[in-house]
């Protein structure tokens, strides 16, 4: 009924679990079973009333929506309003100031640190940029220079020959509000375009407002809404103090 997350468990010193709600079974439910893990994590479409009584049930908190965007791949011409930068494949000596980035910006949006804490979602930000340089994670990596320093990023998963998906995307804050996401989306695009990709995806959460604003803006589509649901096991949480 519940499925242990390894590699999270691994990296977070913690016991993650997976619950999927329409593959329960009542008989064996118990508050000892739930207990064995620090946190267990589920999800449904925001459609699906069954999943979501069953969540709440088993006494799951709601936490927050995924919203699933996608767009037909399209190649267009890439415009900077600033001189001396440039889009190209990360490097790993870039990797720090990367991973700096990411830690700055995307920890504050993400729903992890209600369950591991801000310092060790910072850390599952930077070991993914990191992973996704070397091409473990996600599939590739490009890096926003300016002036030969690295100001931004984004990170392609490829899904099948046809899809692809957006995994991070970041912009230093000095830099934001300069049409730079913008252009690292339209490079990727090209990019995937060009190796006959038809389809491009991201995910945020739902309460970014902000990135929900700039996908559709710039031509996403709003797929699908998921809600994501936790049972966290409070005496644990007392114990790490997180």
């Amino acid at each position: 009924m519940i499925r242990k997350l390894d590699w999270e468990s691994n990296f977070f010193n913690m016991e993650c679990g997976q619950f999927n709600p329409l593959n329960r079974s009542e008989g064996k439910y118990s508050e000892k079973l739930f207990n064995q893990f620090d946190w267990v994590q589920g999800k449904c479409l925001i459609s699906d009333e069954l999943s979501k009584s069953i969540f709440g049930e088993f006494k799951f908190v709601f936490e927050d929506t995924r919203v699933i965007f996608e767009k037909i791949i399209e190649k267009k011409d890439i415009c900077f309003s600033l001189p001396n930068l440039q889009i190209c494949n990360s490097k790993p000596e870039e990797i720090p100031e990367l991973q700096s980035i990411a830690i700055e910006e995307l920890v504050k949006h993400s729903r992890l640190p209600i369950l591991v804490g801000k310092k060790a979602t910072g850390n599952f930000y930077a070991r993914w940029v990191e992973k996704a340089v070397f091409q473990v994670f996600d599939d590739i990596c490009f890096t926003l220079c300016e002036k030969n320093r690295p100001i931004g990023f984004i990170t392609l998963k490829y899904i099948n020959a046809n899809e692809a998906k957006i995994g991070l995307i970041a912009i230093k804050k000095d830099f934001q509000g300069k049409r730079f996401g913008n252009a690292l989306i339209q490079f990727s695009e090209n990019f995937l375009y060009d190796n006959k990709f038809k389809k491009l995806s991201v995910i945020t959460e739902g309460r970014n407002i902000n990135a929900q604003q700039f996908y559709i803006k710039y031509g996403f589509n709003i797929k699908d809404i998921e809600c994501w649901y936790y049972r966290r096991n409070r005496q644990v949480e007392k114990k790490r103090n997180i």
